[in-house]
């Protein structure tokens, strides 16, 4: 049976924020005596940071106790993203250095699967995919870091280890819905019928939330792109923007299905993510293949 953090943390990666914050913070939670409270804690702030509200997440990291390792892995995983937000990329290297250092200085915190997590979490924003796969390998019967091991996997476009990782960890974690979710991952990638596969899932796990979310309607968006269903991506993108019209990975989205449907409203979208959203990593992959492209062109003149 799912455990009152379970059904937090299914929450948080369904991408149903609030739902976190309201629940973490409901008097059934908090005065509950049998849930760890600063587990509850860094999951809220979790879902402060998704929603790049960092000062909330400060206040919030703030109320822990600073003389615990997890509280500074939890502080530089915040400063991390608030500093990737704000385009300042030479202050990136400082919170990964300060993780490691509390790694050596720490021999213990590696017994503990959620500092562990934080700090893998942080390497596979850096795309320090190793880095991060030996971490969560320590500790493979975490859901977390199995899903965390799956999504590396898939970054490096190892699709067969991920598959052979999702196999193998069937029994240990079908019922839980991060496993459902990280399975449609790899679905995605592999071909129509699976992609096809993991809009249905997606699709299954949008309603098993209660109020349909703009992170599954962007993945079944993705699925519908996958599986070659231009017009239904569409329209599933136009739904996430009804929810949120400033999402920016909504919007990066809705550029692609434009461009694709034919659509003249490219150069709008774009805009308006760089407005909005100017280190978003849709206009940094727009900026390198821009680069390639002209270097590509010199060659050729």
């Amino acid at each position: 049976m799912a455990t009152i953090l379970d059904q937090i943390r299914d929450s948080l990666y369904m991408g149903a924020y609030q739902s976190v914050i309201n629940r973490a913070t409901s008097p059934e939670v908090s005065r509950s005596k049998t849930t760890n409270q600063v587990e509850v804690k860094i999951l809220m702030i979790r879902a402060y940071l998704a929603q790049k509200k960092f000062n909330s997440a400060l206040n919030e990291i703030n109320s822990l106790d600073q003389n615990d390792d997890l509280t500074r892995i939890i502080k530089n995983l915040a400063g991390y993203l608030q500093a990737k937000e704000n385009g300042k990329t030479e202050l990136l290297n400082g919170f990964l250095e300060d993780n490691t250092s509390i790694l050596n200085e720490n021999q213990n915190i590696i017994a503990n699967q959620i500092a562990v997590m934080l700090i893998a979490l942080v390497h596979l924003h850096q795309e320090s995919y190793e880095e991060a796969m030996k971490l969560v390998a320590l500790h493979p019967t975490d859901i977390e870091c199995f899903a965390l091991m799956v999504q590396a996997y898939l970054m490096v476009n190892r699709t067969d280890m991920a598959e052979q990782l999702i196999k193998m960890n069937k029994k240990t974690f079908e019922d839980s819905s991060i496993y459902q979710l990280a399975e449609s991952w790899l679905n995605l990638g592999i071909d129509k019928s699976t992609a096809e596969k993991a809009f249905y899932s997606f699709e299954e796990l949008n309603m098993s939330t209660g109020t349909q979310t703009n992170k599954l309607l962007n993945s079944q968006g993705v699925a519908k792109i996958h599986s070659g269903q231009f017009p239904e991506a569409e329209e599933l993108f136009n739904e996430a923007l009804d929810k949120d019209n400033s999402n920016a990975d909504t919007l990066a989205n809705s550029a692609i299905s434009s461009l694709i449907n034919g659509k003249g409203n490219y150069a709008r979208i774009v805009g308006q993510i760089e407005d909005q959203n100017p280190n978003h990593s849709f206009l940094t992959d727009i900026k390198q293949k821009g680069l390639e492209f002209d270097e590509i062109s010199k060659r050729y003149a």
